[in-house]
């Protein structure tokens, strides 16, 4: 923590709230991704398609914010159709049944 930012006592306990909340979003994620893979009869937890080589591997936070960080969301300038999601890989559908996202 620089402390140029940080002038005061109330900005210290500010800053590390947010990094504790933004800490246990990403971990609840992996956990989300971990069990709904369970559920689906995955016994380890593991699933293809995360890396180049297809290889199982536990799904970590990284992996997940890496592979849905390459989605595009589509909207029309005069907003008239509802903004499209373009998925370009099928493990970010995957990833996103997982996190029981609805995509309409």
């Amino acid at each position: 923590m620089a402390p140029v930012f940080l002038h005061g006592n109330k900005r210290i306990a500010a800053l590390l709230h947010v990094l504790m909340l933004a800490l246990l979003v990403y971990s609840l994620i992996e956990r989300q991704v971990r069990r709904a893979l369970e559920r689906e009869g995955s016994p380890d937890g593991r699933m293809t398609g995360l890396y180049p080589d297809n290889r199982r591997e536990r799904p970590t936070a990284r992996m997940i914010f890496y592979h849905l960080g390459e989605l595009d969301l589509a909207t029309s300038p005069g907003n008239c159709t509802p903004p499209t999601l373009h998925i370009t890989r099928g493990v970010q559908l995957h990833l996103l049944d997982l996190l029981e996202i609805n995509l309409s």
